[in-house]
């Protein structure tokens, strides 16, 4: 017979393995997003938004398309600090990928977004960040 010490032990095994499993699937949807971003910005150089973030700035195209690289670059540092933290009980990693990513994510916003404003995808930014 087992004791209800060893049954509330048990249930409470169950319950941090289940929350880990779902911790760990609620990090890759979340960072999805920044790892399909960052892998079109590296795959493209940089090209894929270097015209749009040439105009939103004033920019040239050369000097844009070196910036939407490494902001790619900076989307996956930021995705697979997330991930391996998350894999790895490392909460600093957790926590540093994630500023990085909430940092990259103000800063397109406000250059995309907020002069006009376009309410929907800046609403859609700020509710990552959240």
């Amino acid at each position: 017979m087992v004791s209800k010490k060893q049954r509330k032990k048990y249930i409470v095994t169950l319950l941090t393995m289940r929350d880990k499993q779902a911790l760990k699937l609620a990090a890759v949807g979340m960072v999805a997003m920044f790892l399909v971003s960052g892998v079109m910005k590296i795959k493209s150089w940089g090209a894929s938004e270097a015209e749009r973030f040439s105009l939103r700035t004033g920019m040239c195209k050369p000097n844009s398309q070196r910036i939407v690289f490494l902001a790619g670059i900076i989307e996956l540092l930021g995705s697979f600090l997330i991930l391996q933290g998350v894999l790895q009980d490392k909460r600093s990693n957790v926590e540093l990928g994630a500023a990085i990513l909430a940092v990259l994510t103000v800063l397109a916003t406000l250059i995309f977004y907020t002069n006009p404003l376009k309410p929907y995808p800046f609403l859609s930014n700020l509710a990552v960040l959240s």
